[in-house]
């Protein structure tokens, strides 16, 4: 669970001493849950008794089994507020929730949730269903406070939720309001159950109880009758009549003073109690009141010089409408209704204070290091400048460590255009994360904007490196150039900036060296210039990682092993992915880090099943590719792409045709932004790439060899044409063409140049694919010694570093050539193992595994240890305690005691002594 969340909004309310006990209701809510039903629904205006209740209820079940976590249906809660009606964070909360019961729930999907994002609810919840499905974990949901949701996005993905509810899971809904579900059917299907106004007012009996036996107020039973008619029997009014009618001797002329509407009442009630409260615990009341959460520091901060604690404690003895959060008194907030009416009244008598306030807010949880809260207070109290102020400290953070960009966006939104352009740092950081989501034309508007800026001195803040600042124009102009496909450029402008860095070791001159040399890396992989790509990106990675510019430091593994697979090495390519892989499973747990950083790990994924592909291990690949695609699909990403068409090779290869079109079907309706740069993915030549090899393979679905040869006649390529290295994957495709349609004069000559452009510039695993298809060329045009002569190259390549489907995948026409090679004795043991790749006639299917271990040596469990599993063994075998590991992994021990005994029983064993021995045994640590 991530320490970033406000812990106090999962805790499950305390339950308040002396309350009037309520039988006939807990009935009413264990009924719920012995019937099956999905949802409880209690829903009444404020100030019936809503949270009390489901907290009485939750007590009685505590009771029954000792404790939430352990009961038969263990019980979680969250409390919604305002915040929650991004999707978004949402979520972030309700996986959180749900996690303190079973920590596997939602992993892969919480770190997809940026605030400010708008992930496909459906994916999203579908992933999650399938979670909670497979815990196998029985437990209720209780969501408070559900009327102040109003976002639709979030009632839409409720509504799917209900359509497709996990077995063993019950929701409880608590809201002022009815919300917008589909309760009918629910009700039509008896899959609710309701609790409502009437059933929540107080009997004449209960308001007696509360009234004589719990308040003391010792009223006489027309005096009770007269106040039980007049609220109807409706709690906070009776509460605060209570209140108003304490050490007062004429009670019957209060009573009788008591008149009109709810809203009236309260007006009138409220006035009575804070009336008699001296001025300061007025005051304290009023400005704490703006907080929707508080605890003595705050109030402190609020309040200088008053004493919050000895406030609190007042107010708890007074009753005064104030709820504990927790246990150790920590947190509190005020009754809705009573906070409502005290927010009102202060904006009436007092409406310069408010701002004040929100800022003093703003100001206690910047000390605190909760920049969240500091920055969203510092924008209700409309301090722009505070807020742009702490932005412009986290910006870099938010972009470079955590790759929050959404949240980044979102801010910087908010900031008016004349405050952002105080902050030149922050709207280099902004015009950066807008570039990364292909906004860039908005991104260039930015940098425009700064440049005029840093031409006067006068506007900008005295202590800012100009330097720094210009050079970080520099860098997000080359990223954009980048982005938009204009690699000759990005590289001019990166290298102009990189060789006039000064030679200090700032930060400041870290970050700008660290950013180009990576930018330099990618770009140069993108032109097929394989040794500057790997020159700068060696380069990049100490510098990343020194400076704890994680993403970026992930980003140079991801493209090493690009170009790792662009030059041939595979084995180099496999020792960067691990290396990658691991220092995710690392920093995931690491102290300061607040996300897990998921979308490298899915890209590093989508490269560890490119390297598993090509050495024929098609379940690991597999595993790799459609973890990848789940994180993509999560968000939306345009990264999906690549991980599609992949999957397409893959049940291909397979001979699973109906998997491999229906993932073909889905590239092929995919839309891009539109300012992407379609060289980066040169999407219709990979549709023809597929169609081709699908037909192939499959000589019945000739409309997908047409396809593809329509492709070629419409693409404007001709073989003879001058073209970049950009173009080649292009080129390529057309030369595939050309063979599928029989016109090998065409192709070969094609293949010559694509072969000579790889020679030139060490490009090994393209100039594999090239001497293969050629190869396949001239045994096509009856010239079986050059095409020995060709294949015999593409094997001296490809034998060291394991290559085999580059190969299989030609099909028939390369399995006659490899026939050929083994008849005549050439590559004896590389070509026996590369016929044996080749499927049968009569295709078999291999299942795809949904879990598959990333580490060999658990091929004798049942079920491998997951990631976060095998880092908690680790620690297990170095002997700390279980309060040491939680402190290192930021952890509570609850938690690591839950991973020690899923390890233990997955391991069979009965505790850490044995577990460590199996480990070792089993060769997993």
């Amino acid at each position: 669970m991530s320490e970033t969340l406000l812990q106090t909004k999962l805790l499950i309310p305390r339950l308040r001493p002396n309350l009037v006990a309520r039988p006939r209701l807990i009935e009413r809510l264990n009924h719920g849950i012995s019937l099956g039903s999905k949802l409880t629904l209690v829903c009444a205006p404020a100030g019936y008794g809503k949270t009390t209740l489901t907290v009485e209820w939750i007590a009685e079940l505590f009771r029954e089994s000792g404790n939430r976590h352990t009961a038969k249906r263990p019980v979680v809660w969250l409390s919604l507020d305002a915040a929650d009606n991004d999707p978004a964070l949402f979520f972030t909360y309700l996986i959180a929730t749900i996690q303190q019961i079973n920590p596997d729930v939602g992993v892969d999907i919480e770190s997809t949730l940026e605030p400010g994002a708008a992930p496909p609810i459906e994916n999203l919840l579908t992933a999650l269903v399938n979670d909670i499905t497979a815990s196998a974990t029985r437990f209720v949901l209780i969501l408070d406070d559900y009327h102040i949701i109003q976002e639709i996005k979030v009632h839409q993905a409720l509504d799917f939720l209900f359509d497709h509810f996990p077995q063993g899971m019950h929701m409880v809904i608590i809201s002022r309001t009815m919300p917008p579900m589909p309760l009918g059917r629910l009700r039509v299907q008896r899959e609710l159950s309701e609790i409502r106004e009437v059933d929540l007012r107080f009997s004449f009996a209960e308001t007696n109880s509360f009234l004589n036996d719990l308040m003391g107020l010792a009223l006489a039973s027309g005096e009770v009758q007269k106040l039980h008619a007049r609220t109807e029997g409706w709690i906070a009014g009776l509460h605060l009549a209570a209140l108003a009618l304490q050490d007062r001797l004429d009670k019957g002329d209060v009573i009788d003073a008591f008149t009109g509407s709810h809203r009236h009442l309260i007006e009138y009630l409220v006035q009575e109690v804070i009336s008699r409260q001296p001025e300061e615990v007025t005051t304290f009341l009023l400005y704490t009141s703006l907080m929707e959460k508080f605890n003595v520091p705050l109030s402190n901060a609020l309040m200088p010089g008053v004493n919050g604690r000895k406030m609190l404690d007042y107010l708890e003895r007074a009753n005064l409408f104030l709820n504990s959060l927790d246990d150790r008194r920590d947190w509190y907030r005020y009754h809705a209704l009573f906070a409502d009416f005290l927010r009102q009244r202060l904006r009436n008598e007092q409406p310069e204070i408010v701002p004040k306030l929100f800022t003093r807010a703003s100001h206690w949880y910047e000390k605190q290091g909760r920049m969240d809260e500091a920055i969203e207070y510092a924008f209700l109290g409309t301090d722009l400048i505070q807020a742009a102020r702490l932005l412009d400290g986290i910006a870099e953070t938010l972009l470079l460590v955590n790759s929050e960009v959404n949240k980044l966006i979102g801010w910087a939104d908010r900031l008016p255009l004349e405050v952002r352009a105080l902050f030149p740092r922050l709207c280099i950081f902004h015009a950066g994360a807008l570039q990364f989501e292909y906004k860039l034309e908005d991104a260039e508007a930015i940098l425009t904007l700064v440049e005029t800026n840093l031409s006067d001195s006068a506007k900008l803040p005295g202590n800012l490196n100009m330097s720094y600042v210009a050079n970080l124009v520099k860098v997000t102009r080359s990223y954009i150039a980048g982005h938009r496909g204009e690699y000759e450029k990005a590289i001019e402008l990166a290298l102009l900036a990189y060789e006039t860095l000064p030679e200090s070791e700032t930060r400041e001159v870290g970050i700008v060296r660290a950013t180009l040399a990576t930018n330099l890396g990618i770009m140069y992989h993108f032109l097929g210039q394989v040794e500057s790509a790997y020159h700068f990106l060696q380069i990049a990675l100490p510098l990343n990682q020194r400076i704890g510019l994680r993403y970026p430091a992930l980003g140079c593994l991801e493209y090493q092993m690009k170009t790792d697979f662009t030059c041939g090495a595979l084995n180099r390519a496999r020792i960067n992915g691990e290396k990658g892989l691991r220092w995710i499973e690392e920093w995931s747990y690491a102290k300061g880090f607040k996300r897990r950083p998921a979308r490298m790990l899915a890209q590093l994924r989508v490269e560890m099943g490119r390297l598993h592909y090509e050495w024929n291990n098609l379940e690991q690949a597999a595993w790799y590719w459609k973890k990848a695609c789940k994180y993509f699909e999560l968000v939306g990403s345009h990264h999906r792409i690549n991980a599609y068409l992949y999957l397409v090779d893959l049940h291909q290869a397979l001979g699973e045709n109906e998997k491999a079109l229906r993932y073909l079907g889905k590239v092929e309706r995919m839309r891009l932004p539109g300012e992407f740069s379609m060289v980066i993915i040169p999407l219709y030549p990979q549709i023809a790439t597929r169609n081709l090899l699908i037909s192939q393979s499959q000589l019945q679905l000739k409309d997908l060899l047409a396809e593809a040869m329509e492709w070629a006649q419409n693409s404007g390529l001709n073989p003879n044409d001058e073209f970049r290295y950009e173009q080649e994957y292009e080129y390529l495709t057309l030369a595939r063409v050309f063979s599928a349609g029989d016109n090998n004069e065409q192709a070969v000559p094609l293949l010559d140049r694509l072969i000579s452009s790889a020679e030139g510039a060490g490009r090994n695993g393209q100039l594999i694919t090239y001497l293969a298809l050629q190869a396949v060329a001239y045994h096509s045009l009856n010239d079986t010694d050059q095409a020995l002569l060709i294949l015999l190259r593409a094997l001296a390549l490809g034998k060291p570093q394991g290559y085999l489907r580059s190969f299989v995948d030609l099909g028939p026409p390369m399995k006659e050539v490899l026939q050929i090679a083994a008849r005549q004795g050439i590559a004896t043991d590389y070509v026996s193992i590369l016929l044996t790749a080749f499927p049968d006639n009569e295709a078999t299917s291999i299942p795809l595994p949904e879990s598959w271990p990333e580490r060999g040596g658990m091929d004798g469990l049942v079920e491998p240890l997951s990631e976060r599993e095998m880092t908690i063994l680790r620690y297990l075998a170095g002997e700390p305690s279980n309060q040491e590991i939680a402190d290192e992994l930021f952890l509570s021990v609850n938690t690591v005691k839950w991973y020690a005994r899923n390890i233990y029983s997955k391991l069979g064993v009965g505790n850490r002594r044995a577990a460590v021995i199996k480990a070792r045994e089993l060769e997993i640590l």
